[in-house]
């Protein structure tokens, strides 16, 4: 897909015949909390929706008015108190809706999550094993600089490959290629930023990993074996066969207040053809994903974007060898599990782990992915396991490294 990084000219007036939109997304909004459990959102928010999903695949003669999705932005400032949100099916995905707050700018969220310097999976532990830009390297424009000036709205697309961490109900994890369009933009006067995803095709044939331990403590074990790792079901072959969603992020009040972080959801997974995803999944996803962006970005122990940027960079810069070294401690750690008779008791998990193929499996992306969490454990105080970096004699083998070598 090529490139459009791109200034489209914008409308800031409301047209006289929106206003009775924004009056009627005030007046049905009530009714969504009216009730609690599952609901639907206000209908008069689908063309809003139906609007920006077309704009992803960004075509080249695409354009992008914010008038067309005043709905949806009204909708997602206003408050609510409904437990479960949905946007009905879309290509046979259910769907979810959820929200959350920040105490932050719009600012410090671009100038961190939307980096380029900073891999996306810094900031979603818990969602993505990896997460990397496959056709436009070096060309997203360093966002939070364009704030300031901001006139009107700014369009960037491109492709995103993407390995999302394993399911904690069946274990699986799945690697597969979205377009992704970013819109930052302004609406009454307060700045705000969209991101649009949609899967290109059927993911990978899962695989089967597992969460050790509580999900917040961010330790996955990734077998690269084919299957569930659910009991009974290691024989299925699943896949995620269409996922869409857009995330709006929108400044509730003065510049350095609290941004309100929405995301409307939409997936479809299991295996024979069979849509095994329901509503509930995917908001627990959401949730995933949102507890830890939440948490980081809101921490005081966070370094500066410039000092994490810098600090990951380093980490990138090491020789196979030293990352092989920095990562012993985590190998360790799985050999205990193991041990232990737990989820890496299984025959097949423990055989990586006791004979060392499981570091020799591994990409350097991969290790770089699990280098850069373990990074920001220590960083966060979430388990920090600090590594004793010691150069091996003789030089470590690719493909031949061990348990024992690796902690002598």
């Amino acid at each position: 897909m090529t490139i459009i990084p791109n200034i489209l000219s914008l409308n800031r007036s409301l047209l006289p015949d929106r206003l009775s939109l924004v009056f009627a997304v005030f007046f049905l909004f009530p009714l969504v909390s009216a009730f609690a459990g599952e609901q639907r959102v206000p209908g008069i928010v689908e063309p809003s929706i139906d609007y920006l999903s077309n704009l992803v695949p960004l075509k080249p003669e695409g354009s992008f008015e914010v008038d067309k999705i005043v709905p949806l932005i009204e909708f997602v400032a206003a408050e609510k108190n409904a437990e479960m949100l949905h946007a009905g099916q879309r290509d046979g995905a259910n769907s979810a809706y959820y929200e959350f707050d920040i105490e932050s700018s719009l600012y410090k969220i671009l100038h961190y999550a939307f980096n380029p310097d900073i891999p996306t999976q810094v900031f979603r532990p818990s969602s993505l094993r990896s997460s990397y830009w496959t056709n436009n390297k070096g060309l997203m424009p360093a966002l939070w600089e364009k704030l300031d000036l901001l006139e009107n709205p700014l369009v960037f697309s491109g492709v995103e490959r993407e390995v999302i961490t394993p399911d904690t109900n069946t274990g699986a994890y799945y690697q597969y290629d979205q377009d992704k369009t970013l819109l930052l933009f302004k609406y009454k006067g307060k700045n705000a930023f969209a991101v649009l995803s949609r899967q290109k095709g059927e993911s990978g044939v899962g695989r089967k990993g597992v969460v050790i331990g509580p999900d917040k403590d961010w330790n996955y074990f990734y077998s690269g074996k084919k299957g569930l790792t659910k009991k009974g079901l290691g024989w299925v072959k699943s896949r995620m066969y269409n996922s869409f969603s857009i995330s709006l992020f929108y400044e509730k009040g003065e510049i350095n207040g609290k941004v309100r972080c929405a995301t409307f959801s939409w997936m479809s997974a299991g295996w024979s053809g069979i849509n095994m995803v329901k509503t509930k999944h995917i908001l627990k996803g959401i949730k995933r994903y949102a507890s830890d962006f939440e948490f980081i970005m809101e921490s005081p122990s966070l370094p500066s974007a410039e000092d994490l940027a810098a600090k990951l960079s380093e980490l990138k810069a090491l020789s196979h060898e030293e990352r092989r070294m920095r990562l012993a401690p985590m190998l360790s750690f799985f050999l205990k599990e193991s041990d232990r008779g737990k989820s890496l008791a299984r025959p097949a998990f423990a055989k990586l782990v006791k004979k060392g193929e499981y570091f020799a499996r591994m990409s350097d992306e991969q290790v770089e992915s699990a280098l850069f969490t373990e990074e920001m454990k220590c960083i966060l105080d979430k388990g920090c396991r600090t590594p004793v970096i010691r150069p091996a004699s003789p030089p470590l083998a690719r493909g031949k490294t061990t348990i024992k070598n690796l902690q002598n």
